[in-house]
């Protein structure tokens, strides 16, 4: 599905929509993550993980527009927004749940920062520090730690 058509169902407007796809489109047209908008990659019930990241993305533009801070870079935001949730498995397929350390939420975020850092360098370019701490905090308070298996 176009990217422009589901950011409509968010009530954004043309520009706002233009906006967005700007800074985030060629990740969402990129074949890593078009599979992320199949059904192979469920996050919670039947949302396809691509949805719910687009859906983090949608919050998080809107939750931007509020902040006044000039030293504020919404394309930053917007990528960590994007990339927040860029796991190889699907959590409810994860082979290392024994052990509570090594459940989805404490290791995803390391294999996020992997993988959009190996798919999208050029997005990290004069930002890499910023957008990786993004991404491996943005499941505060839970700690991001080694895989133990």
């Amino acid at each position: 599905m176009d990217l422009k058509e589901i950011l409509k169902e968010y009530d954004l407007t043309k520009e706002e929509i233009n906006e967005i796809v700007n800074v985030i489109g060629h990740i969402y047209n990129s074949d890593f993550f078009q599979i992320r908008m199949s059904n192979k990659y469920l996050h919670h019930g039947n949302m396809t993980l691509g949805r719910h990241i687009l859906e983090d993305v949608v919050l998080t533009y809107k939750l931007s527009k509020k902040v006044k801070r000039k030293d504020y870079n919404q394309n930053i935001t917007l990528k960590i927004a994007m990339f927040h949730d860029l796991y190889t498995e699907s959590w409810q397929n994860n082979p290392n749940k024994k052990k509570f350390i090594n459940k989805h939420g404490f290791r995803h975020p390391i294999e996020a920062v992997i993988n959009a850092y190996s798919y999208f360098k050029d997005d990290f370019t004069d930002y890499e520090e910023i957008i990786i701490d993004g991404i491996i905090h943005h499941m505060y308070p839970l700690p991001v730690v080694r895989v133990k298996e």
